[in-house]
């Protein structure tokens, strides 16, 4: 963790893993995992679909693929076998992921405030797999390539360098003293 920083919590790992004071929360992996399982049916069906894609699993939480011919027509796939099945296809850079939507990070956040009644919360992401999460907090750091599809109630652009900065740490430790 960064020096200038040092949250009481922090959600980590697409919002599966909660830290508190640094240590995992285990009621929170603990049903994290039950609200996994619940999308386990629609991922195989998904799996079963699209073959053609080659999706591999990331700690059995989602799926994605790094297509390395053709990304589009992989995308378009992926959409359509996921119509009606509650999962999100999200593009970012080379990688294609498929992610149910009971764990996407906006999610995450709202499981995270509507639990522990929280007044302020700041993120900071730099892709796609990030809006869900910016979007639902107060303050939100974005580098400005993104920052069109970020309408949190405060919004920070930033320079691309500077996302998860030293700076960046600092800023946010004066806002909370």
């Amino acid at each position: 963790m960064n020096k200038f920083l040092q949250p009481e919590y922090a959600l980590v790992c697409n919002g599966a893993i909660l830290l508190c004071n640094g240590e995992i929360d285990r009621q929170w992996k603990a049903d994290t995992q039950k609200i996994i399982h619940m999308s386990e049916e629609p991922m195989r069906v998904l799996q079963d679909a699209c073959k053609d894609v080659r999706l591999k699993c990331a700690d059995g939480m989602f799926l994605y693929c790094t297509p390395t011919e053709n990304i589009n027509e992989a995308e378009n796939i992926l959409k359509t076998a996921c119509s009606g099945l509650e999962i999100s296809v999200i593009r970012s850079g080379r990688k294609i992921y498929c992610i149910p939507e009971k764990i996407e990070k906006g999610n995450s956040v709202s499981r995270f405030i509507n639990l522990y009644g929280c007044k302020h919360t700041i993120s900071s992401g730099d892709s796609e797999l990030d809006i869900s999460m910016l979007n639902r907090t107060d303050i939100s750091m974005v580098p400005k390539r993104i920052s069109r599809y970020v309408n949190a109630e405060k919004k920070i652009i930033i320079g691309e360098d500077m996302i998860f900065s030293d700076a960046i740490f600092s800023e946010i430790k004066s806002w909370t003293n």
